[in-house]
């Protein structure tokens, strides 16, 4: 079982099986075959699935699942595709022709604007900078609709929906990724 701060990717599988172990292309948002500059290779750690509150670990999943993986956060930004190392590359990528061969799926697109703004540095400054970018990557991952940004000041920025929505962001940097106190500033409309 993976540390609980550990970040796992909620994926779902289009077609094929997956397997721990494996060796998998991991495709970015930007990948085109042209220039294959957004696209590593990855090995899948773990795989499990969501039952409830609880996780089952499994050695492989098939087409139709919903999964956890972990072994690819050092890969991903917010939208990936996988495809194994053994498939082709032709016809792959926001390039590629409807219908020829393989496709790499393009970011959510969300009808929502990230409005609200929230400052945030460390309470600790000798300890935390490098635990709270850290916790930054992962908070940024995990929720999509969230923006990071450092300021000219050199003043670390998260912008969200609403306050609801940075609130767990915030609890989720703190308490799962970071591991480090963070003074937060007031919520504010970000024009």
């Amino acid at each position: 079982m993976a540390n609980e701060g550990q970040l796992r990717t909620m994926r779902i599988l289009y077609s094929g099986s997956l397997r721990v172990g494996e060796r998998v292309r991991v495709l970015g948002e930007a990948f085109v075959t042209s220039d294959q500059e957004d696209m590593s290779l990855a090995t899948i750690d773990v795989l499990s699935l969501c039952q409830a509150r609880h996780r089952i670990l499994v050695n492989q999943v098939f087409a139709g699942k919903w999964v956890f993986i972990e072994g690819l956060v050092d890969h991903i930004v917010k939208a990936t595709t996988l495809i194994s190392v053994d498939e082709p590359l032709a016809g792959v990528g926001t390039d590629a022709l409807a219908g020829s061969g393989l496709g790499s799926f393009a970011p959510l697109k969300f009808d929502s604007a990230a409005v609200m703004k929230l400052a945030l540095k460390p309470v600790n400054p000798p300890f935390g900078p490098a635990q709270m970018l850290h916790g930054l990557r992962c908070v940024n991952k995990s929720y999509h609709l969230l923006r990071t940004k450092v300021e000219e000041s050199g003043e670390h920025v998260v912008y969200g929906t609403v306050a609801m929505y940075l609130d767990c962001v915030i609890q989720d940097l703190r308490e799962v990724f970071a591991g480090v106190e963070i003074k937060v500033s007031d919520s504010m409309l970000a024009l």
